[in-house]
């Protein structure tokens, strides 16, 4: 997030982070691949996936509707601490998705 690793996320498994308002970069650990640029709102949530495209290998940071995001977050389980690098952004999930709407 804004140019510094924050988590080492691994396949299915999901976290939580809580940043301040105003414009934030994330990408994934290949920079080259893009990021997605969010100018984040107070009080908003905000559901983002890493997509993987077959065969090319290449990933993708989307944003998913809530709905979307409660089925996914469902089938996965939560980071654990020992892939967290910056905890001061992670928080524990007190609700499901569907509570922050």
């Amino acid at each position: 997030m804004d140019g510094e690793p924050i988590a080492q996320l691994r396949e299915k498994r999901y976290f939580v982070i809580r940043v301040r308002p105003g414009l934030h970069r994330f990408n994934v650990s290949k920079p080259d691949q893009g990021e997605l640029v969010l100018n984040v709102v107070r009080g908003r949530h905000y559901y983002v996936k890493n997509s993987e495209t077959f065969g090319g290998g290449k990933e993708k940071l989307r944003l998913m509707d809530v709905e979307s995001a409660d089925f996914e977050i469902s089938r996965m389980k939560m980071l654990e601490g020992k892939d967290i690098i910056v905890y001061q952004h992670f928080v524990e999930p007190a609700m499901s998705s569907s509570a922050w709407r």
